[in-house]
């Protein structure tokens, strides 16, 4: 009984634990996207960071004025040639590149002659503006504004010979889908006119619009995700109740599980639409069809272990019961994830839908990782290879000496 005790603390510090997690992601949700948390310091991310947006624009206005003096002083190739071997600058610690297009005089359409992506330089907009969404998701849901040059180039500028833009694009040297504000003028040299610009990102698409597992998913969900891990956990050394090492490996399945639902719920979704959740939901489908094979890799386990002999260590009943009970639990886990519990009638239904069907699969995968652990184990018990390692390892040890 006291190692039911233990288990059913260690339980309670694990929920409590979570609840820690849940509510500072709530406050603290940027964090979580943990590739994105050096471009989030860089930029702050603050709506209200006018003096340094201003800053910024100051600084750019002469950039750009200091190129335009160039041009005069160059020519339009040299001055090109100028600007692809000085793409970026530095300012208060952070890189900022600048961007030409010039106007092809065919249909409105512009060529990328300068921009720290090497890859889409030299491209027609039409063509790069297809690539940049392609990259990311949130980019097909929010594509780079369409006909951008000829939006810049078409805009009066102001009266200090200057403009600035808002447009989704990616960040070259994160290589991350973000919301960025671009201050530009107007060229017009040796029968070339096009415009340049260099901007700088305001947020992260993905941060912004994004958001967590943890406020997807159904309560009632995680609920019954947490006293299911408790229960397997329970059940599993009930089957050897007396064995001091039952113990541990309920324990640690416990705290594996948990682990393993934390993981899921800190992971980061961006936004979506209802074709996007559609095929995440037929696709999670075609991956249970996929994963059945397991069913049958847990049908060979079991049979092996019914006809193996009992080992040395006398490890074999309550390896065999617990393997047999977590089979159940995965076949559980692959049905409920089958399982509808609602009918969605927007997006946000589907969206929690399809994040418990995710995450019941994922769970049944990880109850079938934990059977395969247990049966190595078992089979490295078995052919004694523990001792062989450990008489191995006290034989050099005394050879040293």
């Amino acid at each position: 009984m006291t190692h039911l005790f233990y288990l059913f603390l260690i339980f309670i510090i694990l929920i409590i634990l979570e609840l820690v997690i849940w509510y500072y992601s709530k406050i603290y949700k940027r964090y979580f996207f943990s590739s994105h948390a050096e471009l989030d310091t860089i930029f702050n991310y603050k709506k209200g960071d006018e003096e340094k947006m201003k800053r910024l624009d100051d600084e750019f206005k002469r950039e750009l004025n200091d190129r335009m003096k160039k041009l005069d002083e160059l020519g339009y190739q040299d001055w090109i040639m100028y600007n692809k071997r000085h793409i970026d600058i530095e300012f208060e610690g952070d890189k900022y590149y600048f961007f030409i297009f010039e106007d092809n005089n065919f249909e409105n359409q512009y060529t990328l002659r300068c921009n720290a992506t090497q890859e889409i330089v030299d491209l027609d907009y039409s063509v790069i503006e297809k690539l940049v969404a392609e990259k990311y998701v949130i980019l097909k849901l929010f594509p780079p504004l369409s006909n951008l040059p000829q939006t810049m180039y078409s805009t009066n500028l102001n009266e200090d010979g200057f403009n600035n833009i808002y447009y989704n694009w990616e960040d070259p040297y994160f290589k991350r889908p973000v919301k960025k504000k671009s201050v530009y003028t107007k060229f017009d040299k040796d029968k070339f006119k096009g415009v340049i610009g260099i901007g700088y990102t305001v947020y992260d698409l993905d941060v912004q619009l994004g958001d967590l597992y943890f406020n997807i998913i159904d309560t009632k969900t995680l609920i019954f995700v947490n006293i299911a891990m408790f229960f397997v956990s329970i059940i599993l050394y009930l089957l050897e109740y007396n064995n001091n090492s039952q113990f541990f490996m309920s324990a640690v399945v416990l705290v594996a599980a948990w682990t393993f639902l934390i993981s899921q719920l800190v992971s980061t979704t961006t936004v979506s639409n209802l074709e996007v959740e559609e095929n995440k939901t037929k696709e999670i489908s075609t991956n249970i069809l996929g994963a059945s094979f397991l069913i049958g890799v847990n049908i060979f386990i079991i049979n092996l272990l019914n006809t193996a002999k009992k080992s040395a260590v006398n490890t074999l009943p309550q390896i065999k019961k617990g393997i047999m009970f977590l089979f159940f639990v995965v076949v559980l886990f692959l049905l409920l994830s089958l399982f509808k519990f609602n009918n969605y009638l927007d997006i946000y239904s589907l969206r929690s839908l399809r994040s418990q069907s995710q995450l019941f699969f994922n769970y049944s995968i990880f109850y079938n990782i934990v059977i395969c652990s247990i049966f190595i184990y078992y089979l490295l018990n078995n052919f004694k290879v523990f001792n062989i390692i450990k008489n191995k390892s006290i034989f050099y040890s005394q050879k040293k000496k």
